[in-house]
């Protein structure tokens, strides 16, 4: 976002980059200082103490200016002005309206992995050097610092992002140690700090695995995520309920013995919240992944088995494939065939599911790093953002899928932040540097 700062006298003196931190001299200002004041107070500026006029620098150059590194060629607006009525402080009035970003067009959860702390756990193979170094984060590989966690909410936010859903790890669970010590550190890092820059927080239960939570241990973890985190101002809520995901909700059933089991344990998950005063959890199950079509869910097909499940959603569907679009095939696929599957999936969805959606949008996919698929998509910026955009209007085609009320934001989520080992990641890196968050930012609607 660029801002104009206007002098005492109205003259445009300096242009102020918030993504830089700097501040550059625009040379060459020639003009009728008096009428750009006044256009500047049309255009949603005010004066600060006297002596500053402040604008975003959008409305100015929708008026006429021109703007970029450049700035010699009349960077300031037009002298001709409307004239202006009201108040003295309508000007001010102006600029709370000018400077307040309008709501995103969606409410976006991201999924954060949770496993970038040490370099020792393996998660970095493949990435540090060349084809995939460049998907370094700006932040660096590492997010075991304070700063590192600050940089990306500071990030998320600006993009659109209301909150992310840490993976989170059973850290109790039998198997080599190097596995477990360094994951929910960003988690613990975000419960920690002061500040969060307006993005909250859930968490997707990761019950796969060696993390998978033993039945004998099961009320003392869900006794533990009410009190760290559930009820904490910055959790994120549905229906005034605290979110959380489940991976997998067939994985979850088999934990558990049988479907009555698993409604057992989420039962003991609902009496946990209202003990410590909270309304219920909102739960939200996900399922595996399939090439089928329509979906093999692995959810209750009937709304009696699947009432302690509120929605259904996913993670991921790298290999899903529709009617009309095969499977990825071995090599790069173009990232509009991943659009199509998702699209297919959300569709499989409204024609099986007893209970609300939740669609994902999936960034992108591209595990050579890790060897996990033989398969990639070639994304681009302009199509996530058309995915994106996919997604609402889905949402708002399809009533019986939302979980809120028609006039309210739809709730999308986004596969992933910051899954650098998959290619699905949007945190701004060395090598895209900040494109997949400004075409977030651009599908919401919201200044970037």
């Amino acid at each position: 976002m660029r801002w104009w700062v206007f002098s005492r006298r109205g003259a445009c003196a300096d242009r102020l980059d918030a993504r830089r931190g700097d501040v550059r001299a625009l040379r060459g200002v020639r003009g009728a200082p008096r009428a750009r004041l006044r256009q500047a107070l049309v255009a949603g500026a005010a004066l600060v103490c006297g002596f500053l006029v402040a604008v975003p620098a959008a409305p100015l150059l929708a008026a006429g200016g021109s703007g970029g590194a450049a700035a010699s060629a009349a960077p300031c607006p037009p002298t001709t002005v409307p004239h202006r009525s009201g108040p003295p402080w309508a000007g001010l009035r102006r600029l709370v309206a000018g400077l307040t970003p309008g709501k995103p067009a969606a409410r976006i959860g991201a999924y954060y992995f949770d496993g970038w702390a040490n370099r020792c756990n393996g998660h970095f193979s493949g990435l540090l050097s060349p084809p995939y170094a460049g998907r370094e984060p700006l932040s660096g590989w590492r997010d075991s610092t304070p700063a590192a966690l600050r940089s990306q909410l500071v990030w998320a936010h600006r993009d659109g992002v209301a909150f992310f859903i840490f993976d989170w790890y059973y850290r109790g669970a039998a198997g080599p140690p190097r596995a477990h010590n360094h994951v929910n550190t960003a988690l613990r890092i975000y419960r920690s700090l002061p500040r969060h820059d307006h993005v909250g927080f859930a968490l997707l239960y990761v019950d796969s695995g060696p993390f998978t939570v033993p039945p004998d241990r099961w009320r003392s973890v869900v006794n533990r995520w009410v009190t760290r985190d559930f009820v904490r101002p910055q959790y994120a809520r549905v229906h005034g309920k605290p979110l959380i995901v489940v991976y997998s909700v067939g994985q979850f059933v088999n934990e558990f013995g049988s479907p009555a089991g698993a409604t057992r344990a989420l039962g003991a998950l609902q009496a946990a919240a209202r003990a410590h005063g909270l309304p219920g959890v909102f739960v939200a199950g996900g399922t595996s992944l399939t090439t089928a079509y329509p979906l093999s869910i692995e959810f209750p097909q009937d709304t009696a088995a699947a009432g302690p499940w509120n929605a259904v959603t996913q993670y991921n569907y790298p290999g899903a494939g529709t009617l009309r679009v095969a499977g990825p095939q071995a090599g790069p696929n173009p990232y509009a065939q991943l659009v199509a599957a998702g699209e297919g999936q959300w569709n499989g969805f409204a024609a099986t599911s007893p209970v609300p959606y939740i669609p994902v949008v999936m960034d992108g996919w591209d595990s050579r790093p890790w060897g996990e698929t033989p398969y990639w998509y070639t994304r681009s910026p302009a199509v996530f953002a058309g995915f994106v955009r996919a997604a609402i209007a889905w949402v708002r085609a399809n009533p019986k899928m939302r979980l809120t009320p028609a006039r309210s934001r739809p709730l999308v989520f986004v596969e992933a932040w910051n899954e650098l080992g998959e290619g699905s990641y949007m945190v701004p890196t060395v090598g895209d540097g900040n494109r997949y968050g400004r075409a977030l930012a651009s599908a919401l609607g919201i200044w970037w």
